[in-house]
């Protein structure tokens, strides 16, 4: 059976409130066995690298704001 694929999109995985929530949360997905990708848009923040080093990031920080980003992130969710 193949894993389940789950994608988290945020502004940013930084240290502290929500950068520590989502954290641990994809370690416990990824626990039961999840598929997770990470997408920041706005800035990598503190946990970037680490979480690169254990699961898929995409980084869409050097995007503008625009229909352009929105399309991007939607044809990197299609093709994850």
């Amino acid at each position: 059976m193949k894993s389940q694929k789950v994608i988290i999109a945020s502004t940013e995985i930084g240290a502290g409130g929500l950068g520590s929530y989502l954290m641990n949360l994809i370690r416990g997905l990824r626990s039961r066995g999840r598929d997770v990708h990470l997408l920041v848009t706005n800035a990598h923040g503190n946990y970037f690298d680490e979480a690169s080093r254990s699961f898929s990031c995409h980084d869409l920080s050097a995007v503008p704001l625009s229909p352009k980003k929105v399309l991007k992130a939607a044809d990197l969710a299609n093709s994850i």
